[in-house]
């Protein structure tokens, strides 16, 4: 498996949109990617349906609480090294462990995209990620 992610769409003009479905695309990438909304403290904002059925989480039970209560102690710093690149603009890419809401233990691939308002520091932050426990990755 090699890891690429590529995601654009330009929306800009509805009306050439013959040969593509916006929301079609938006439905597929949902289904495959568990996607999250953070504010730049990291706090949750959104989860999809994805997200719920990979970790046994109701959204009500995620929201508004802060994404650094599923890191572990032990990789805290680590993450925050990467919150403070991806807020000021890097786009990060990462194999993560998470617990599921059971305490499974789960190999997370993960995209860290900042959205930016024009400014350097990011106005949001959308995570898209994938379970990848038990696959063998090849980073190159």
């Amino acid at each position: 498996l090699q890891s690429v992610l590529y995601l654009g769409l330009d929306v800009s003009d509805k009306s050439n949109q013959s040969s593509h479905n916006y929301e079609e695309t938006l439905h597929r990438l949902d289904s495959v990617f568990m996607t999250l909304h953070l504010a730049p403290d990291g706090v949750i904002h959104s989860v999809n349906t994805k997200f719920e059925s990979v970790y046994g989480y109701e959204k009500d039970e995620v929201l508004e609480i802060n994404i650094r209560s599923f890191i572990s102690e032990n990789r805290l710093a680590e993450f925050e090294e990467m919150w403070d690149r991806c807020i000021h603009g890097e786009v990060i890419e990462r194999v993560g462990h998470r617990n599921t809401k059971e305490g499974t233990m789960l190999t997370i691939l993960e995209y860290y995209f900042p959205v930016h308002s024009g400014d350097e520091q990011a106005m949001e932050v959308v995570v898209y990620s994938v379970d990848i426990t038990g696959a063998t990755i090849n980073f190159g």
